[in-house]
């Protein structure tokens, strides 16, 4: 049985939220490799990453969100907090800087 794109998105964050990381990265990964853009799916693989350690890849996962879909504050949150996580914190001033320009840091 083939899983759509949403449903296999959906198994990626039950397994993701279950701590079963292999399984999320699994099906993350199929899904890129359909839609290598697809802004959620690479948010996740970038919080994924950071989780389990692996920086470098949580940074282009969070970048590619972003690029995508650059309108979603979680995206430039998870991003900037990482880049403060790691001490790159000239960067995270660019990155936040940059959402302000979006315009996605406004106070709802």
């Amino acid at each position: 049985m083939e899983l759509t794109i949403n449903e296999a998105l959906n198994q990626a964050i039950i397994a993701q939220k279950t701590g079963d990381f292999q399984k999320a990265e699994s099906y993350y990964m199929a899904i890129l490799r359909q839609q290598p853009d697809h802004s959620d799916v690479n948010h996740n693989m970038g919080v994924l990453a950071n989780n389990i350690g692996r920086v470098d890849k949580a940074m282009t996962f969070f970048e590619k969100s972003i690029k995508s879909n650059p309108n979603i504050t979680q995206y430039w949150l998870s991003y900037i907090n990482m880049l403060i996580e790691q001490n790159q914190m000239d960067e995270a001033n660019r990155a936040f800087e940059k959402a302000v320009e979006k315009g996605v840091t406004r106070d709802p």
